[in-house]
């Protein structure tokens, strides 16, 4: 998946008011490695894609399907381009998730 290191300021606004809602910023582990991540998961595949773009990495949209209920599409970015991403949304996060944040970003 292709991104730029910077984003657009209406873009930035725009993923850090979906990650308000939608995201989840926390700890991936394998083993006894850990490492800062962001997941996103909503039922609007567009969406998805659209903050995908934004987000980077090397992940893809992935579709989950549930017996009985629309589909959902997650996606996940971690390590360096998650830090990156954290980093250039802290300030305009609101307080719970700059507090998370500053919490994975080791501040």
């Amino acid at each position: 998946m292709c991104y730029t290191t910077h984003m657009e300021i209406a873009d930035r606004y725009w993923l850090a008011g979906l990650l308000e809602g939608e995201g989840c910023f926390q700890w991936s582990r394998c083993g006894e490695k850990t490492w800062p991540r962001i997941a996103l998961a909503m039922g609007d595949k567009d969406v998805v894609i659209r903050a995908a773009l934004l987000l980077g990495g090397r992940g893809k949209v992935r579709t989950f399907h549930s017996y009985g209920r629309n589909p959902v599409h997650r996606f996940v970015v971690s390590g360096k381009r998650a830090v990156e991403v954290m980093t250039e949304l802290l300030s305009i996060m609101g307080e719970r998730r700059q507090s998370k944040i500053k919490e994975l970003l080791g501040g």
